[in-house]
């Protein structure tokens, strides 16, 4: 249903001491004509620092409002494993979170 681009993306430029890159999508839209259906959910995964460890991290928000125009109450947040196999499991995750309407 939806794509991630591998842990290496989300890198960066990380390893130059640099900034990773925050991939942003939505499900919900119609690729053709960019045209919104009524249940949108938007993502968005990203690299966070940590002392104990770099993370990734995916939020899930539902609706029309951009991301910083909605609640954090109204956003669900969950953490993996900075890997490869931690980019599929948001992707699972991401996806559940829509098949199963948990927003």
């Amino acid at each position: 249903m939806i794509k991630l681009p591998d842990i290496f993306w989300f890198q960066g430029l990380m390893q130059f001491h640099g900034k990773g890159n925050t991939y942003i999508g939505s499900i919900g839209t119609d690729p053709s004509t960019g045209l919104m259906k009524q249940n949108i959910l938007n993502y968005r995964v990203w690299i966070e620092e940590k002392e104990e460890g770099n993370e990734l991290l995916a939020i899930c928000y539902k609706g029309l409002k951009c991301f910083e125009e909605t609640a954090d109450e109204d956003k669900i947040t969950m953490s993996f494993p900075c890997s490869n196999d931690g980019v599929s499991q948001a992707k699972e995750w991401i996806e559940q979170i829509y098949t199963e309407g948990k927003i």
